[in-house]
């Protein structure tokens, strides 16, 4: 279920990014790193809470927000795709 909301999640991801929409960014990540509790995935969570520190601790779009939320995407495009392989 949480891969499948993924195909819709990562284009909006993709979508803030290239705005450059911190509020937004900030609002992904905190609530993917809410789905990312349900099922128990740590690291993400982990990875999610410190962009939204980022997010939090910055009066603009940097380019450590945007490594950092590329970064994420590509995580979580793994986590989807190894999913797909598996199932």
């Amino acid at each position: 279920m949480l891969r499948s909301q993924l195909r819709h999640d990562l284009p909006e991801l993709a979508r803030i990014v290239a705005l450059r929409d911190l509020p937004a960014l900030r609002r992904w990540a905190h609530a993917t790193a809410g789905a990312f509790m349900i099922v128990r995935r740590k690291s993400i969570v982990g990875e999610c809470r410190a962009l939204e520190a980022l997010c939090d601790g910055s009066a603009g779009w940097t380019p450590a927000t945007a490594a950092a939320a590329k970064a994420l995407q590509a995580r979580l495009q793994r986590y989807m795709t190894a999913g797909e392989a598996a199932g």
